[in-house]
């Protein structure tokens, strides 16, 4: 099994807003992006503004699920 743990992806996300920067957090519940911190995954930052409407979130992943200070993109 070969999986991507880094570089810049369009995940789904839930109705939060992010501004370009802010962290993105995996809800594997309802797998979706999400700005709510509680027992989600950290996975990223927003490469951009993205609204309540909009229905994907451009995230940097950070490489190591759940830890901000590495990236190798």
């Amino acid at each position: 099994m070969e999986a991507v743990v880094s570089g810049v992806f369009d995940l789904a996300k839930d109705a939060s807003t992010f501004s370009q920067g802010d962290l993105v957090y995996w809800d594997d519940t309802n797998k979706v992006g999400t700005s709510t911190v509680g027992a989600n995954l950290l996975i990223g930052s927003a490469e951009k503004a993205q609204l309540t409407g909009d229905g994907t979130v451009r995230v940097k992943l950070f490489g190591v699920p759940g830890s901000p200070a590495r990236s190798t993109v």
